[in-house]
């Protein structure tokens, strides 16, 4: 068995991103109706008699997440957090949220995904902790009070992934949806030792967009169109449609989106990072060229101490 000093030196060495490594003792929780290709809304609200002086939420996953708080992302990052291909360690990041919190109900959300296909029992664990202005301590650990779905999103054994415009719920992160039904429980996993967790910097929490590029040109081919970027880059494909039907199914470079039939909508990756430079987008009987309104790479770039030998994907 690894000395509990040296596996935690390992980390400090090896994932120069990480500020530092804690042995920590999670409060995992996870979602019983999720596969190997699930991506999973989680979602809990927390009441307080006065608004927090301080707060610190912390949260550790062995995939990949959005976090909110009252309906606002907490990260400046687009992608959290940075891991290598195929990893589902546990990584957190811990963020200051009381500007964000208020007096009354407070809802914190998590948007998880695995970080690839695979099903894990311990997805995400949540620890809210801070005081109100009286100095009175609070401190909260995820558990099955906690609610989950399956979000509208998922991966798809390609690589790609999947959503559904038709059925995305903007307000889900505000506590909204009244979809009750589709909410259960979350399952509680019991940590049976502690672990060395890589905790990351706020600041440095995952990959951000640093540079928003267009296609040099496209070529058209019957129903279908390549657009060429000129040059390779790793990151997203955002597209903005019009006068799509409902269900009408487009792919756009790894993303197979399900049309609302609002009339603009965009579709984009949010979990998978590949390499983009010459794309095609193409759709069922019902796609024309004409409902590609514009096109536009976002490239991601990850902290500047990131590791930069090795791939992320």
């Amino acid at each position: 068995m690894i000395p509990r000093r040296l596996l935690i030196l390992w980390f400090i060495l090896f994932m120069p991103v990480v500020m530092w490594a804690q042995v920590w003792r999670p409060a995992w929780i996870g979602c019983e109706r999720a596969v190997s290709f699930s991506c999973v809304w989680f979602s809990r609200t927390y009441t307080f008699k006065t608004k927090p002086l301080r707060a610190s939420l912390t949260l550790i996953t062995t995939g990949l997440f959005d976090i909110y708080v009252n309906g606002r992302n907490v990260s400046t990052s687009v992608l959290m957090p940075c891991r290598q291909y195929p990893d589902d360690g546990a990584l957190g990041v811990s963020y200051q949220i009381e500007r964000f919190l208020r007096r009354g109900n407070n809802v914190i959300s998590v948007f998880y995904s695995p970080s690839f296909p695979h099903l894990s029992k311990r997805q995400v664990a949540v620890n809210l902790a801070g005081c109100d202005a009286l100095g009175r301590k609070f401190c909260y650990d995820s558990d099955a009070s906690w609610l989950c779905r399956l979000a509208d999103r998922r991966l798809l054994p390609n690589g790609g992934e999947a959503t559904d415009g038709a059925s995305l719920l903007s307000d889900w992160t505000l506590g909204s949806d009244n979809s009750l039904a589709l909410w259960t429980n979350a399952s509680e996993t019991e940590s049976c030792a502690e672990e060395a967790v890589c905790l990351m910097p706020e600041r440095e929490d995952g990959w951000k967009v640093s540079r928003i590029i267009s296609p040099k040109y496209f070529d058209t081919e019957h129903d279908s169109v390549w657009y060429e970027f000129g040059t390779g880059f790793r990151g997203w494909i955002r597209v903005t449609l019009r006068d799509a039907k409902p269900g009408e199914v487009i792919n756009i470079g790894g993303l197979e989106y399900v049309c609302s039939g609002q009339m603009d909508e965009q579709a984009c990756l949010k979990f998978t990072l590949p390499v983009c430079r010459r794309v095609l987008v193409c759709g069922d009987e019902s796609f024309r060229v004409s409902q590609v309104q514009k096109v536009e790479g976002l490239i991601l770039e990850p902290p500047t101490d990131w590791p930069k030998t090795g791939s992320p994907w």
